[in-house]
């Protein structure tokens, strides 16, 4: 399994509120079209709080794949979308974008009260 992170800043006088509205409903949405079938896992995480430290970012982006092949084909397949109903890509929407390789550890799974 591999996971991907992405970290990301929002421009100057970006609304904060529509941005996530438009990332959860709209991209999300076109990126599960594009390339669902290869993903393992997507979360969208929006940071509400700095609490320690200095680094500023506006959210996090989560994806797993089964193996390189799939993140490669995902990576192709989802090239082509568009941001806002725009001719902008994501990352070129985003401050400071950057995706990294993790490995994971999980000490204590995420559960949800039913």
């Amino acid at each position: 399994m591999i996971k991907t992170v992405g970290l990301f800043e929002l421009p100057e006088g970006v609304d904060q509120e529509e941005y996530w509205r438009d990332h959860v409903v709209g991209h999300s949405q076109e990126m599960l079209e594009l390339g669902g079938d290869l993903l393992r896992g997507y979360i969208i995480n929006r940071f509400r709080a700095q609490n320690i430290g200095r680094a500023k970012f506006w959210g996090m982006v989560e994806l797993w794949f089964d193996d390189e092949a799939a993140r490669t084909a995902f990576n192709e397949r989802t090239s082509i979308a568009r941001f806002k109903d725009s001719d902008v890509h994501f990352e070129d929407f985003v401050v400071d974008f950057s995706a990294t390789e993790v490995q994971e550890h999980v000490v204590i799974p995420p559960h949800h009260a039913p």
